[in-house]
């Protein structure tokens, strides 16, 4: 699937689920700025992370709770949201590195949608029209345990 394709049918997918397609509207990034490096030398360090996108729909009890996945393909990220219709929807994001004394969490600014690519390498040359800034309602850093995981 091209890098292209794979945008539309994600924002197509995110105004779907959500179902609020004002949300969604292409709101440029306005709090992401382009990093720069203070000195032009190598990189001193590289992180890999790992992004968990959970879907969590409003109970009667007022809580958020995951939406139940359907597994019938039995391939592992593969399977279908069993989302109901008309109720409140948040999408929760884990966010989880490797552990090290270089990184530490502060704060998140900001939530972009966008960028998609296929390779690790980004060119910051080119300016999507398809990024979505999303509303971040609250925001939590779980400290590691030290437990080697």
């Amino acid at each position: 699937m091209g890098v292209a394709r794979a945008k539309g049918l994600l924002h197509a997918y995110l105004c779907e689920v959500l179902g609020q397609v004002s949300v969604l509207t292409k709101v440029p990034a306005t709090k992401l700025t382009a990093l720069t490096r203070p000195t032009a030398g190598p990189c001193h360090c590289k992180y890999d992370l790992m992004v968990f996108f959970e879907i969590c729909e409003l109970e009667a009890n007022g809580d958020y709770i995951p939406a139940g996945v359907d597994h019938r393909g039995g391939m592992p990220c593969h399977g279908t949201f069993m989302l109901h219709q008309g109720i409140q929807r948040r999408i929760t994001v884990t966010i989880v590195h490797e552990s090290g004394g270089d990184i530490e969490w502060k704060e998140v600014r900001e939530l972009v949608v966008g960028r998609i690519r296929n390779t690790p390498e980004a060119d910051e040359t080119i300016i999507d029209p398809n990024i979505l800034s999303l509303n971040i309602l609250c925001a939590g850093y779980i400290r590691p345990t030290q437990d080697d995981r």
